[in-house]
């Protein structure tokens, strides 16, 4: 990763490709638009040499462009196929026009057999290259919203834990490494970084989750509401016992990126959380 992201200097919306797509993600999605559509083009013929690539092209042009189809009439396909690629990689095209243009071809009734791997494959370069969207049916969704985002930032920003902020910057950067990711250990950080908060909390360097929580109720008179600390108890277990993340280093298979993103949103929210308790119970934790 670049200087800059491994210190925290670009946002985490940057980080997993928010509100922007990057030169990668572009060419990987255009790769596979050549994959399943222009491949199946006859470069020395007329553009609609063929029904499918004639009602993918006429759909496109009409309906998408929404330019005069006789302006296409007697142009071969390599023709046809240089506009549609100046347009995709020109700088005027906004990355949610990409975007437009790749779920507008995931609804094309062209190449009807392909669309379930078109969408598959673009699915696979999305997560690749750590954007926030996928294809989810026949729409490209949001799999980030504004408030997850906002939880990873605060927790990352808190200069009075530098410690826990660390455990989460690293998280962040195994789960958005876009050429060898480390999910599994993801969220050991993440759940490093509630555990950083707990020992804070407790006064006790080895303490884990629940007797934290049991400082804060008993000792300190901050309630938590009963089945929202069971809750993150199970959570933090799925991480820390026997049979957890943290112990079953063989299977990583079982770990993808939407595991990782969770626990880095949730242990983000719940850090938030006990700090928040925290100060009303004027613990220092500095």
């Amino acid at each position: 990763m670049l200087f800059s992201e491994r210190y925290g200097y670009k946002k985490v919306t940057q980080v997993l490709q928010v509100e922007e797509l990057n030169y990668e993600t572009k060419v990987g999605l255009w790769n596979v638009l050549t994959k399943f559509y222009w491949d199946k083009a006859d470069k020395d013929k007329y553009w609609d040499s063929s029904p499918e690539m004639s009602d993918l092209i006429s759909s496109l042009w009409c309906d998408y462009f929404k330019l005069p189809i006789d302006e296409i009439e007697d142009l071969f396909w390599d023709n046809v196929h240089k506009i549609i690629k100046n347009f995709y990689f020109s700088e005027e095209a906004h990355w949610y026009e990409v975007y437009d243009f790749i779920e507008f071809i995931g609804n094309c009734k062209a190449f009807s057999l392909y669309l379930r791997s078109f969408k598959k494959e673009c699915n696979k370069v999305l997560e690749r290259e750590r954007t926030a969207y996928r294809f989810i049916g026949n729409h490209i969704t949001s799999i980030v919203n504004d408030n997850e985002i906002k939880e990873v930032e605060t927790a990352l920003n808190n200069n009075k834990l530098k410690h826990v902020s660390t455990h989460l910057d690293n998280a962040l950067e195994l789960l958005s490494d876009r050429k060898n990711p480390d999910y599994r250990n993801s969220i050991k950080e993440s759940i490093s970084a509630v555990e950083g908060v707990a020992r804070l909390i407790s006064g006790n360097k080895k303490a884990e989750l629940r007797p934290a929580l049991k400082e804060l109720e008993e000792k300190l008179g901050v309630e938590v509401h009963g089945a929202l600390r069971e809750g993150f108890i199970k959570i933090y277990g799925y991480t820390s016992d026997g049979d957890g993340i943290r112990h079953a280093l063989t299977d990583s298979s079982t770990v993808n990126f939407e595991d990782a993103k969770f626990m880095l949103v949730t242990c983000s929210a719940f850090v938030n959380y006990l700090v928040s308790k925290a100060q009303q119970a004027e613990i220092d934790l500095s």
